[in-house]
């Protein structure tokens, strides 16, 4: 039980609660290992909080904490049970759609964004509504985790330099 509970615990983002950039890295290439041999989609979707830095700024560190929990557990809800969401750096998060083609994720990023919308995130600092931005991308096939990644960031990138609050494919 020790054992599982170290693995458990070196898988996981302490403060979110949702798999780790190492562990998602670790999903996303047994993914792409899949979709090479069976054929089937896989999509990802990197989304960055906007405006995070400010949030931090105005409510303080704790705060900026309790928005990423928050997040973590709109986004949990708003995934499938398959799907792997892990926090990738800050206030970046990877999520990993396994056999979903770039429509179907599309439409999953899209909930999260709009679960988003329709309610603030409950701090100790009173509600604070949140948004984020989104680049998601279909792994095409031979493509390794560097490049699909670099193209959801690109369009990551798009999405807030044109306005944030949305979702790039």
């Amino acid at each position: 039980q020790a054992q599982e509970a170290l693995a458990r615990m070196a898988a996981t983002d302490f403060l979110t609660g949702l798999a780790n950039r190492m562990s998602g890295i670790q999903t996303l290439a047994q993914e792409l290992a899949r979709t090479s041999r069976t054929k089937t989609p896989v999509s990802i979707a990197l989304m960055d909080l906007d405006h995070f830095k400010r949030v931090n700024d105005t409510y303080g560190h704790n705060t900026g904490d309790e928005i990423l929990k928050g997040f973590s557990a709109v986004l949990r809800q708003n995934i499938r049970r398959y799907d792997t969401a892990c926090r990738y750096g800050g206030e970046e998060f990877l999520l990993i759609m396994p056999q979903t083609p770039l429509d179907e994720a599309v439409k999953i990023a899209n909930r999260v964004l709009d679960a988003l919308d329709s309610a603030p995130v409950s701090t100790t600092n009173g509600e604070i509504q949140i948004s984020i931005s989104a680049g998601v991308v279909e792994i095409k096939d031979g493509e390794d985790i560097e490049r699909c990644i670099d193209r959801a960031d690109k369009l990551l990138y798009q999405a807030k330099e044109e306005g944030r609050g949305r979702v790039y494919m």
